[in-house]
């Protein structure tokens, strides 16, 4: 390739100064013989020798790296077919979704920041209905006034029943209850009184006591009875004062005479039994 291109160059030059030559002799048959400059021409210089051929000179400049790598992308561009990704509308869709995912994620955290408030707040109810402390005890209403009989005052209460007569063997504490019938209660009849479990099985036996002319049998207007049976663990109550579940409950009924049939007691009373402890 470069021997081919030297060639040409040298046969450029040849035809060059051969030209040149033959304008030189032309130019002096044309001038008068005063004018023939009897000196000889001077003998035409080489021309240095071409180093670059016609199809270099006329190459075109290649453009700068930046500007080839802008109009290769522009092209590029140009020629890539449009997807719904890299059109102006798909960036807009783009953001709705976002958007739209964003509203999605608010509405899930504030349904489950809801959810957890209610279970919150349910277990806290929960917890307030079964523990004593969080709940207000039964009220009753003084006087108590039934067809034979007005109470006054009436309380609940556990006690140890050591020295007692006719305790089952093994209770440890058990329950009672005081009744204090009104100054002007002058009536006469019977109570039956029921202590019953959290099951509400009655627990022991059934007390009757009597009343007349507003004094009950013990020549007082005041009484205390007990069950003849509790618990015979000191854990269980403990247990029971911690779980209002666990509450036993008091029954009072009434009747007209000491001798009237089951059939004639009708309820007065019926409440918890309170955890405190003589």
């Amino acid at each position: 390739m470069d021997n081919g291109k030297h060639r040409t160059a040298r046969k450029a030059h040849e035809l060059t100064g051969q030209l040149e030559e033959d304008d030189l002799w032309d130019l002096a048959n044309d001038l008068p013989d005063s004018e023939i400059n009897t000196t000889e021409a001077p003998t035409p210089q080489p021309m240095p020798p071409v180093e670059a051929t016609t199809e270099q000179k006329i190459a075109p400049t290649p453009p700068p790296a930046d500007s080839a790598k802008e109009v290769t992308s522009k092209s590029e561009l140009k020629n890539q077919p449009e997807t719904p990704e890299n059109t102006p509308s798909s960036t807009t869709t783009n953001t709705i979704q976002r958007t739209r995912l964003s509203i999605i994620e608010k509405v899930t955290l504030s349904a489950l920041a809801i959810l957890f408030l209610g279970l919150a707040t349910w277990g806290y109810l929960f917890l307030y209905e079964k523990n004593h402390l969080g709940k207000a005890a039964e009220t009753l209403k003084f006087p108590i006034e039934g067809k034979y009989i007005t109470i006054s005052d009436f309380k609940t209460f556990w006690k140890n029943p050591e020295g007692m007569t006719g305790i089952k063997l093994g209770a440890q504490i058990i329950p009672a209850a005081s009744i204090t019938l009104a100054e002007d209660n002058s009536g006469s009849g019977a109570l039956r009184v029921y202590f019953r479990n959290a099951e509400k099985t009655s627990v022991g036996d059934p007390i009757t006591i009597y009343f007349s002319n507003g004094e009950f049998n013990n020549g007082d207007k005041n009484i205390e009875i007990t069950a003849t049976d509790g618990f015979h663990q000191a854990g269980d109550f403990n247990a029971y004062a911690l779980d209002r579940a666990l509450a036993w409950r008091i029954e009072i009924l009434e009747a007209p005479t000491q001798n009237s049939s089951g059939s004639e007691f009708e309820p007065i009373i019926n409440t918890m039994i309170s955890p405190d402890r003589k």
